[in-house]
C-alpha cells in the first residue's frame, strides 16, 4: 500500500478542511502516500492550527496566492476557484507524474466537482468526499433529479425517503428564495453528474452505516453508492482562515476568563525566553491541562451547558445580548464559546458577574475535548455537520439553533429522527431569545424531560465507536477503497500442456 499515491483537494474553508484532512490522516496511517492540495492561504490556517507530519502538501490556486485576505464565502469565488484550480491541479498531476510519484486518486469535497473532470481527463480515478450527513446528499439529489416537482410550493409538507416530514425552514438555504450563493446547486448538479457518468468512483461520506443505514441504501437504489467512512473528528481548532493568516509566526492562548483576551506572545519571544529555561524534569514533560479543563475538572458531571456556533458563523449583537440574557437566567455552570464583532459594545450588566460564579467565556477552544468531558451535560450548537458529529460522538444531546446550509436540515433529523436534541425556535429576525434559550436547555438538562435525548445520545456514541473499530463499517470501507487502488500483480501466463503421448493399446494374441 506504500506504493498508491492520493491526492486530496480541499475547498479553502474550515467546514470543507477539517474532515478532509481527518481522512488524509486515517489513510496516512494505513501506508498510504498523500498530497494534499488547496490554497495557499488554507495551508497557513492548516500549519498553524494541527500537525500534518507524513503529509505533502501542494497549490491548488485561486489565483489569490499573494494575497493575506480572501473571502472565499463570496458568491462567485467558488467559479473563480474553478477557473484556477482546474489549471492548477492539472499542473500539479503532471508534475508529481514526472517526479516519479505518479497518482492513483484524486479524491475532492463539495464545491469541487472541476477536480473529478481533471482526473478523468487525466486517466485517474476520483472520489467524492461529502462533508455533510448523508441525509442532505439525498436531500439535494431527490430535489434535482428524482421529484423536483415537490419542491415547487415551498409552503407545502414535503416527503421524501428515510426522511422525516420537511417545511421549509427544515430546508437547506441554498433552497429557499433568499438565497445568497446561487453557485452551489449548479455546482451539486455537476458533483452528481460526474458520478452517474463513472468520472467519479467513490462517494465517501463523513457518516457511518448505523446513523444513516435506510438513506444509504435508498440512494444506491438510484446508482449513489454513498459510503461511510465517519465519523471523521477533525483535530484543527476553530480559527478562521483569515486568524491563521494574521497569526502566521504567532502563539495564542486558547482559553480565557471571563470577556478577556490574553495577548499573543510572538515565537521570538518564546525562543528567547527557552533559552533561559532548564532541562526539562519528568514532571515538566507530562501534558499540562488547559484553564478550560481544569475548570470542568472542577464542576460535577452533566452539569455544564457547552454553547459553540462554530468557528465561522457571523453572531449578530443582539444575539449575543439575548444568548447573554439567557445564560444569566438559568441555573446551571456554562462555557461559552464567542469571538463578538469589532463594534459590539460589550455583555449585558451583570454578566461578568455571573461568569465570574459559574461560567467561561472563550474566544476559541479544543471543541472535542471540550465535548467529551464528563462535567459537559449539554451542546447549543448551530448544527453545522462537524459540530452536529462531534456532538454525538461525545454522546451530548443537542439544542439546534441553525443558521445557513444544510444546518436546518441537521437540526430536524437531530431532533426528529435520532431524537438525540431539540430545535430553538428564532423569532422574525433570526434570533432565539433569551425566553426560548432557557426553555430548551431547561428541557435538554432536565433529569425526566432530558432524558430520551441522553440516552439516545449515549447509543450513538457507542454506535459511532463501533464503526471506526477494526472491523467495524467505515474501517471495512476505507480497506475495499484501498485495496481498489493497489496495484494488481500481473497475471503469469500459464505454461504450454505437455505433450499428450500416444497410447498405444497392447495387442491380445
Amino acid at each position: 500500500s506504500a506504493m498508491v499515491h492520493v491526492v486530496i483537494v480541499s475547498f479553502p474553508a474550515p467546514g470543507h478542511i477539517n474532515p478532509t484532512l481527518q481522512f488524509a490522516k486515517v489513510l496516512l496511517q494505513r501506508g498510504i502516500q498523500i498530497t494534499f492540495g488547496t490554497t495557499v492561504q488554507a495551508q497557513a490556517y492548516i500549519a498553524s492550527s494541527t500537525t500534518t507530519d507524513g503529509i505533502s502538501f501542494a497549490t491548488v490556486s485561486d489565483g489569490f496566492d499573494s494575497e493575506a485576505d480572501v473571502n472565499n464565502s463570496e458568491p462567485h469565488y467558488p467559479r473563480r476557484y474553478e477557473r484556477y484550480g482546474s489549471a492548477s491541479l492539472a499542473e500539479l498531476i503532471r508534475s508529481l507524474t514526472a517526479s516519479g510519484h505518479p497518482v492513483d486518486c484524486v479524491a475532492f469535497n463539495f464545491l469541487l466537482p472541476w477536480a473529478a473532470r481533471v482526473a478523468h481527463e487525466h486517466g485517474i480515478p476520483s472520489a467524492l468526499i461529502w462533508p455533510q450527513p448523508v441525509s442532505v446528499l439525498a436531500l439535494y439529489y431527490h430535489y434535482l433529479f428524482t421529484c423536483p416537482e415537490s419542491f415547487a410550493d415551498l409552503s407545502k409538507e414535503i416527503q421524501l425517503p428515510c426522511l422525516p416530514p420537511l417545511v421549509t425552514e427544515d430546508l437547506p438555504s441554498f433552497f429557499l428564495p433568499g438565497n445568497t450563493h446561487p453557485h452551489a446547486i449548479p455546482m451539486l448538479r455537476e458533483m452528481f453528474d460526474n458520478i452517474h457518468e463513472n468520472k467519479c468512483g467513490w462517494a465517501f461520506t463523513n457518516s457511518f452505516d448505523a446513523l444513516e443505514e435506510d438513506v444509504i441504501a435508498s440512494l444506491r437504489e438510484h446508482k449513489i453508492n454513498a459510503t461511510g467512512i465517519g465519523p471523521l473528528i477533525p483535530s484543527l481548532t476553530p480559527k478562521t482562515i483569515k486568524q491563521a493568516v494574521k497569526e502566521a509566526g504567532k502563539k495564542e492562548e486558547i482559553a480565557c476568563n471571563g470577556a478577556h483576551e490574553k495577548p499573543a506572545i510572538s515565537n521570538d519571544q518564546n525562543a528567547a525566553s527557552e533559552e533561559k529555561k532548564p532541562e526539562p524534569s519528568e514532571q515538566d514533560n507530562k501534558p499540562k491541562k488547559s484553564e478550560l479543563v481544569e475548570w470542568l475538572d472542577a464542576k460535577p458531571a452533566g452539569s455544564v451547558v457547552y454553547v459553540s456556533f462554530g468557528s465561522i458563523a457571523d453572531v449578530k449583537s443582539l444575539q449575543i445580548d439575548e444568548l447573554a440574557a439567557g445564560l444569566m437566567g438559568i441555573d446551571h455552570p456554562f462555557v461559552w464559546v464567542i469571538r463578538p464583532p469589532a463594534d459590539y459594545p460589550g455583555f449585558p450588566a451583570g454578566f461578568e458577574d455571573v461568569v465570574e460564579k459559574r461560567g467561561m467565556v472563550v474566544r476559541w477552544c479544543a471543541q472535542v475535548e471540550v465535548l467529551n468531558h464528563p462535567a459537559v451535560g449539554g451542546f447549543v450548537t448551530h448544527s453545522g455537520w462537524n459540530s452536529t458529529l462531534e456532538g454525538l460522538v461525545s454522546g451530548k444531546p443537542m439544542v439546534c439553533v441553525p443558521q445557513w446550509s444544510d444546518q436546518a436540515t441537521n437540526a430536524k433529523i437531530v431532533s426528529h429522527k435520532w431524537k438525540t436534541g431539540l430545535r430553538g425556535r428564532k423569532n422574525d429576525k433570526g434570533v432565539i431569545e433569551r425566553e426560548e434559550f432557557k426553555r430548551c436547555v431547561g428541557l435538554l438538562m432536565g433529569e425526566e424531560s432530558g432524558k430520551e435525548m441522553r440516552e439516545n445520545a449515549a447509543k450513538y456514541k457507542e454506535l459511532a465507536k463501533l464503526a471506526i473499530q477494526e472491523g467495524g463499517s467505515s474501517d471495512l470501507n476505507i480497506k475495499a477503497f484501498i485495496e481498489a487502488l493497489q496495484p494488481q500483480p500481473a497475471v503469469a501466463a500459464a505454461p504450454p500442456p505437455p505433450p499428450v503421448e500416444e497410447h498405444k493399446e497392447r495387442t491380445m494374441e
